[in-house]
């Protein structure tokens, strides 16, 4: 039979009826949709065989919907109750989705995943990095290479300044919590905070305030409202100072007479051996204190300079030798709540310096030693016209962190090199002192190299990032990217409902958690509820002639594709005359074509639709290429192995078939010929 094509004046086609209108078994029947789509919908092959139906994708002026009649955008996928809505693939280690716009430089902006790292790249260049063991990396492309307790998010480039921004409302707390646990007090039980209407920044533990750095610099230890540069108040001991005799009495007394170090007329207390002492000596209008042995350990000079390890100190405070408190120091207190506790002069809440610490000769505040008797500095404490440093090693530039209180930032540097900032706005900026892009500012990580952020999570346990609105419940983790250690999966969701996953084999799984769902498994797996979305979509945004939308190569070569015009879909295998050989002409083909049983049956699975076809183990004998598999074969759990057959590969025979048909049919009509001729 024919099959006739008509086509409209308004540029549709049609299926015009065959001129035999009473199909034989040998006919072939196109069976179409009783029900007319929605305007601009699509014709597509249906899910039954020999049968077509409208799909879920509409073109209107505004865009392509798919699985939508009303598209918002010029590509508007609506999944339904199917988990996947897209799927991308590369044929080789590298996939990549790029994103740009008409002035985005080729390659400037994309997502993508080489091997078993899923990678960001934006001007061009690796921006983010999650390696195959959850780490990830901004800045670096080895997150993995970090230390252990910090390669869950590994920062920086390694080269240059380097920072992270915490981006908040010039009203807000810019935060970082340190929780033990998702509720309660488990969710802040450690924090640093910085309030940008006050602009003061606050560190926590155990759930409380226990430190304050103002606006102006102040640090209160135990108070909220710092009146000096360093603060400390409470109201149980802050600075404790104690001494114990634990071998007799303690006794005070005031003696004339000569006693040891003592003079006539010198007063002093003492112990019961008379080997700790506090002597008045009234001759030289000074205070000593004696201990172990009655010798002089500590005087107050007439000056009122006191000298510990020295009879002549020249300041108000002169130490010849070590220094160390036990305990607790209170400074304008007599009850000191913690290890320093110093109240302003008048005890009120005024502006009044608690202390001054001047600098020395070599500008340094305060020197902190490693080992004194070698002389070695440890650290230093100091502060120039703008902020206060606090250093590792002597060098003021070297291993430190800047409080600027000036343009209200803190730096920390390596190697004197800037490594880290949270700047006035609150953001941390690690290898950078440049915020990122507004909509993402909070935490920035850069590097003039390969930058990333390292998760590391313990053997059994997981690593994971969440994308969170809220405090509780489902919003905690409305999205996240999670990599299980215990079986070497990384998922993927979104709505707190995992979307995507790759395997431990490298198996890509859509809407489903297994590759070996059904009756069989593979590489890159799809599953979704047919009547509610496509299981995979390709569109030719150009439309402009016939391209591929999906070749298929058997080692190097290509073996077949489907292609696409502005009108139809093509189903191709290879054929190129190239590629071939021993070529001979088909002179069997009626004979062959008798050993066909057309047939018409149901599937068992859809009882109630017809079909016409054949039997894949009856086509053997006349053309077996076109069926894969064994008559009555069964899989390692004994369940049928099917037969499948491959009808394209029939034509070849047909049209043997019908050419011989043909070579009679004339041959008979030249005899008919001739014989009504006569």
């Amino acid at each position: 039979m024919s099959i006739k094509l008509k086509g409209s004046s308004d540029g549709s086609v049609s299926f015009d009826a065959p001129a035999d209108t009473s199909p034989s078994g040998s006919d072939i029947t196109l069976v179409l949709p009783t029900t007319v789509g929605s305007a601009e919908q699509f014709l597509k092959n249906s899910g039954t065989a020999g049968t077509l139906e409208f799909s879920s994708m509409v073109e209107t002026s505004t865009g392509v919907g798919i699985g939508t009649s009303s598209p918002s955008a010029k590509l508007h996928a609506n999944s339904g109750s199917t988990d996947v809505v897209a799927d991308f693939e590369s044929g080789d280690a590298n996939a990549w989705i790029q994103i740009r716009d008409n002035s985005t430089t080729d390659t400037a902006v994309m997502v993508g995943a080489v091997g078993d790292d899923m990678r960001l790249r934006a001007g061009s260049n690796e921006r983010v990095r999650i390696d195959s063991s959850g780490n990830v990396g901004i800045g670096t492309t080895s997150p993995g290479s970090f230390n252990s307790d910090g390669r869950n998010l590994v920062v920086g480039t390694g080269s240059g300044g380097q920072g992270m921004s915490i981006y908040s409302g010039n009203s807000s707390y810019g935060t970082i919590y340190f929780a033990d646990g998702t509720s309660g007090d488990a969710l802040y039980q450690g924090a640093v905070l910085y309030n940008h209407s006050s602009h003061f920044m606050r560190l926590d533990t155990a759930g409380a305030e226990r430190m304050r750095i103002d606006s102006s610099g102040k640090v209160g230890i135990g108070t909220a409202s710092p009146a000096s540069k360093i603060h400390l108040s409470g109201g149980a001991e802050n600075v404790l100072i104690q001494t114990t005799n634990s071998t007799g009495d303690a006794f005070f007394g005031i003696r004339n007479g000569s006693y040891g170090l003592l003079g006539t007329g010198d007063a002093y207390i003492y112990t019961n051996d008379g080997d700790v002492a506090l002597i008045a000596d009234g001759a030289s209008d000074v205070i000593k204190f004696a201990a172990g042995g009655n010798s002089e350990r500590m005087r107050i000079d007439s000056s009122g300079n006191v000298g510990i390890g020295t009879s002549s100190p020249t300041q108000k405070l002169d130490v010849r030798g070590s220094v160390y408190v036990g305990t607790s120091i209170g400074i304008n207190t007599t009850s000191p709540s913690s290890k320093l506790h110093a109240l302003n002069p008048s005890g009120g809440a005024d502006t009044t310096e608690v202390s001054t610490i001047e600098r020395d000769n070599s500008g340094y505040f305060i020197k902190l030693y490693r080992n004194a008797g070698s002389g070695n500095v440890g650290g230093l404490i100091g502060a120039d016209s703008v902020g206060t440093y606090f250093t590792g090693g002597h060098n003021t530039t070297n291993n430190r962190i800047y409080i600027d209180s000036v343009n209200d930032k803190m730096l920390f540097s390596t190697n004197n090199s800037e490594r880290m900032r949270i700047d006035s706005s609150g953001r941390l900026l690690i290898g950078t002192t440049t915020e990122g892009n507004a909509s993402a500012d909070q935490l920035t990580v850069a590097d003039s190299g390969d930058c990333g952020i390292t998760i590391r999570s313990g053997t059994g346990s997981r690593g994971a990032l969440y994308f969170s609105d809220a405090t509780s419940g489902s919003g905690e983790f409305d999205g996240y990217i999670i990599y299980e250690q215990n079986n070497k999966v990384m998922r993927f969701a979104t709505d707190a409902t995992e979307r995507m996953r790759i395997d431990s084999s490298g198996n890509l799984l859509l809407g489903t958690t297994s590759a070996t769902g059904g009756t069989s498994s593979g590489d890159f797996v799809v599953e979704f509820t047919g009547n509610s979305a496509n299981a995979i979509k390709t569109r030719d945004t150009d439309n402009t002639g016939t391209v591929n939308h999906m070749v298929f190569v058997s080692g190097s070569a290509l073996v077949g594709s489907i292609s696409g015009t502005t009108g139809a879909a093509s189903f191709n295998n290879l054929s190129d005359y190239r590629r071939k050989e021993n070529d001979v002409e088909i002179a069997d083909g009626i004979q062959k074509i008798k050993l066909l049983r057309p047939i018409r049956f149901n599937y068992i699975s859809d009882p109630n639709t017809v079909c016409d076809g054949f039997f894949a183990h009856e086509v053997t004998p006349a053309v077996p290429t076109a069926v894969t598999g064994a008559k009555d074969a069964v899989d390692s759990e004994g369940e049928i192995d099917p037969q499948m057959l491959d009808t394209s590969k029939l034509v070849p025979l047909l049209t043997a078939a019908l050419q011989e048909a043909i070579a009679k049919i004339e041959t008979l009509e030249t005899k008919v010929a001739a014989l009504e001729a006569q």
